[in-house]
């Protein structure tokens, strides 16, 4: 059995990217890299300082080679990893 952490806070997960940049078109790629940047980067640090501001303690983090649609179903065990160090991590004093 693995003893968890006590912890004040929830983890917030975020996705570095939005949509999947695995295409073939490099016009699409472009687009989505576009959009990503000129669209999501802002809405994404908005929403996590936002999180931050409204709930009490909360651990926000990014996974990287991830996107939005991805997060939790492309590589499992890196999600679940994180989220292992999350609870097995003492929270900050």
């Amino acid at each position: 059995m693995v003893a968890l952490k006590p912890h004040r806070g929830p983890p917030a997960l975020y996705a570095t990217t939005f949509f999947p940049l695995d295409r073939t078109d490099p016009a699409l790629v472009q687009k989505l890299r576009d959009f990503n940047q000129n669209i999501m980067v802002p809405f994404r640090q908005a929403s996590m300082e936002r999180v931050q501001r409204e709930l009490r303690d909360v651990t926000v983090k990014q996974i990287g080679d991830r996107n939005h649609m991805t997060i939790g179903l492309q590589q499992p065990d890196a999600v679940a990893a994180t989220i292992r160090e999350f609870l097995l991590t003492s929270p900050p004093r």
